[in-house]
């Protein structure tokens, strides 16, 4: 009824990659934080990712991408999964074969503990009903609030024309929106040459909001993985100097603000 799990390591891009990536992608609750590419991205900076799966007649059906690193001296090894894990919560065979094969991925990496950030609404799996999963699978959980992903969210659906989608902005963002156009401010979208802009902009960000931005050579391997066909970068400018960058990615029919930052001016 299920097949097992499979590493995943440096080989080339592989069959089963496509496979997983079109389940990621065609997931309602599916992140780019769960393909293929982000554990490569990811793989350069000191995590190593496993993948483990479930199948039903020959057909992806559930599935976690767990990253693995060492913790502070090396002396606890963690497993993370970012946006994940992706199974049909409903189904209880199906998250328990899922929750042992996570168990079974993080006893052989040994690592001491796994953290899951899944991509749910906080309706769709409150924390009673969450404890109350953990404990029917016999999964000792705490909860943090510690978190690595935002866990905020504004959706906006980008369908209806501009004109549209700014008249459900408050008045004010309206107003701003439309006065940074009347005096003379730009958006473009960037290439890999304007990752030292970024950077730029990103170190600023940090420095005055007070939190801990990536090393430069993350956001350029990024770009070098996942542009043009995953992301893209936008910088907004006064006069050919950059005030804001952003960079997106899309997955499916979503797109995400992944990352993004700001100058003084």
């Amino acid at each position: 009824m299920f097949d097992k799990w499979f590493e995943l390591g440096e080989q080339p891009y592989s069959e089963e990659d496509a496979e997983w990536d079109a389940f990621v992608s065609a997931h309602p609750n599916g992140s780019i934080l769960q393909t293929t590419n982000w554990a490569r991205l990811k793989n350069r900076f000191n995590w190593a990712a496993r993948r483990v799966w479930l199948k039903k007649d020959g057909r992806l059906v559930a599935g976690a991408q767990i990253l693995f690193r060492s913790a502070a001296l090396g002396m606890l090894k963690i497993g993370y999964i970012p946006h994940g894990p992706l199974v049909d919560w409903q189904d209880a065979e199906q998250v328990e074969v899922l929750f042992n094969q996570i168990d079974l991925a993080c006893y052989e990496h040994r690592a001491g503990l796994v953290k899951m950030e899944p991509l749910l609404w906080q309706d769709e799996m409150p924390p009673a009903v969450w404890q109350a999963l953990c404990q029917r699978q016999e999964v000792d959980t705490q909860p943090d609030s510690d978190t690595i992903q935002p866990p905020r969210t504004t959706v906006v659906d980008l369908r209806p024309s501009p004109d549209n989608i700014l008249a459900a902005m408050k008045s004010k963002t309206r107003y701003n929106i439309r006065l940074s156009a009347k005096k003379g401010v730009t958006v473009r979208q960037g290439t890999i040459k304007d990752i030292p802009i970024f950077n730029q902009l990103m170190r600023v960000t940090g420095q005055r909001d007070a939190f801990g931005v990536h090393e430069p050579i993350y956001y350029k391997a990024f770009f070098e993985i996942f542009a043009p066909e995953q992301a893209a970068m936008f910088i907004a400018e006064f006069e050919e100097r950059p005030l804001a960058a952003i960079i997106v990615s899309a997955i499916g029919k979503k797109a995400v603000y992944l990352y993004g930052a700001s100058g003084n001016k």
